[in-house]
């Protein structure tokens, strides 16, 4: 049996006045860094649209939800994206990898 295909979902808010950097490093460097990589099919970033009605969202949902779609979970464990993380973990701590990805427990 084939291994079943997976997403991964990711919701954040980023500091407004952080918001053209973090975006620029996200579409240039966080997404090609992923996509890039074996197992993984499609990146997409949406954004909260505001003034929804309430049945629409729940309050306090996160400005921004990215997805990714991968060709099955596993991918995540595979030495590609083993290599990419390592790379944004070791990244220092006032960076956009540091805040994303070392943030405290």
């Amino acid at each position: 049996m084939s291994e079943k295909r997976g997403l991964l979902f990711v919701r954040l808010d980023i500091p407004k006045e952080e918001a053209e950097g973090w975006n620029k490093w996200y579409n240039e460097v966080h997404v090609p860094d992923r996509t890039g990589l074996p197992g993984f099919l499609f990146a997409g970033r949406y954004t909260i649209v505001p003034g929804l009605p309430r049945e629409y969202h729940t309050e306090g949902d996160a400005e921004y939800l990215a997805i990714y779609d991968m060709a099955g979970v596993n991918t995540l464990l595979e030495e590609p994206y083993k290599r990419v993380r390592a790379k944004d973990l070791s990244q220092p701590a006032d960076s956009y990898e540091g805040k994303i990805f070392n943030l405290p427990n």
